[in-house]
């Protein structure tokens, strides 16, 4: 009997000790991840400036866990100027698990203080709060968080979770791809993107229209949306943010989007809006216009996801010169 209970009495410590062993992995596990998430949110996090503002008419005290990010896609050029190349406005309904998203075109003609010309060099020349305080004046819905990249971040993220799924309406091949440097090809349907492929795609010109490259750089934030949220991905979800905060500044913090993470039952369901618009041109420079109309509609449409009211009265802006 005593054999048997010395026996019993070691089996107990060591599975005390394996526990203990457990927990205490546990915490250094713990502690090296928020570690490295200290580290990302350093490298990442950069708050606007005080001059940006939310207009009293796109205020509303509800559903504040809902969000609408302004990403911004810059093209750095050697020279040191960078333009916003890509700018999508995506809004999140937490209760819904749903993302709107739409493209602001990049020759859309604004009048911001003393600027007058394309949106796309706003960035650059008024700074990113006046940026943000402009497309949400344009939108009508406030814009909660934003997010800039350039290509060759977009490029190595896309690889770093490698590669994303894209279904393509159109067919890159020698007869149209030496904007794009040549060797990129894609075949119409279904497609597995590695990152330069995936930039190729989004940023592909002639072959039909601005619109439809603008769908397709939503089509790629989508497909990374969805690559992200996936089950495989967010197992690894600190090494993701560790990566990617090398390549994306952002207002929000990394704790805030774990905890958005953490509550991902799915992939969230997206949908792209698309509106119409108008080109014309002044002194031999093309610009883009969108109507009341047009502009309403994508502001409803916004605001329905995020749970504001609709038909809300929107800022007065100078389409033309």
């Amino acid at each position: 009997m005593s054999f048997l209970k010395n026996n019993k009495k070691k089996i107990l410590v060591i599975m005390l000790i394996v526990i203990l062993l457990l927990i205490l992995f546990g915490i250094l596990f713990m502690i090296k991840v928020m570690l490295n998430l200290q580290d990302a949110e350093k490298e990442s996090y950069q708050p606007s400036d005080s001059k940006r503002h939310q207009n009293i008419q796109i205020k509303s005290k509800q559903n504040v866990n809902n969000l609408s990010f302004l990403i911004l896609g810059l093209d750095k050029k050697d020279s040191g100027t960078q333009r916003t190349d890509s700018i999508i406005v995506a809004t999140y309904n937490v209760k819904k698990n749903t993302i709107t998203m739409t493209r602001i075109p990049r020759d859309l003609y604004i009048e911001v203080d003393d600027y007058k010309g394309k949106i796309n060099a706003l960035y650059e020349t008024k700074g990113l709060s006046t940026t943000i305080n402009a497309i949400q004046d344009y939108t009508g819905i406030p814009i909660t968080n934003y997010a800039t990249t350039d290509f060759d971040g977009l490029t190595k993220m896309i690889d770093h979770i490698g590669g994303i799924d894209i279904n393509s309406d159109i067919k890159v091949d020698d007869s149209n791809n030496s904007n794009l440097g040549g060797n990129i090809y894609i075949n119409k349907g279904k497609n597995h993107l590695n990152g330069k492929e995936a930039l190729g795609y989004s940023r592909i010109r002639y072959i039909d229209n601005d619109i439809e490259r603008g769908n397709r750089q939503m089509d790629v934030i989508k497909a990374l949306i969805k690559k992200l949220t996936s089950t495989s991905q967010l197992t690894n979800a600190d090494g993701n943010i560790k990566y990617m905060s090398k390549y994306v500044k952002t207002d929000m913090k990394i704790s805030t989007a774990i905890d958005y993470a953490l509550n991902l039952n799915s992939t969230p369901k997206m949908n792209k809006l698309t509106f119409k618009w108008d080109q014309f041109n002044n002194n031999g420079e093309d610009f883009v216009t969108i109507d009341d109309k047009e502009r309403a509609k994508m502001s409803n449409e916004l605001r329905k996801n995020l749970d504001l009211k609709q038909d809300s009265a929107l800022v007065p802006i100078k389409t033309k010169p």
